[in-house]
């Protein structure tokens, strides 16, 4: 994996992109669409957890979610 500066990555479990009635490479695509349009913005991290999770999630989930969101730095060498 590379990433440069200024990305962020998301760590997260099953819970966030697998429903029974919906595939799940339609799920993760919905994924990637939601972060991009998000960390387009200079919000802060909690706050593009909190979108990802509030456009993401059923009302009511079925599973346990985890998500975890790095911000990157550059760094002298």
């Amino acid at each position: 994996m590379h990433a440069g500066a200024g990305c962020h990555p998301l760590l997260y479990t099953d819970g966030l992109v697998e429903r029974r009635d919906e595939d799940l490479a339609a799920r993760l695509e919905h994924l990637r669409r939601t972060v991009e349009e998000l960390a387009a913005g200079d919000g802060d991290l909690d706050t593009l957890c909190d979108e990802v999770l509030a456009r993401m999630l059923p009302a009511h989930p079925d599973d346990d979610v985890a998500l975890l969101a790095v911000r990157l730095h550059a760094q002298d060498r």
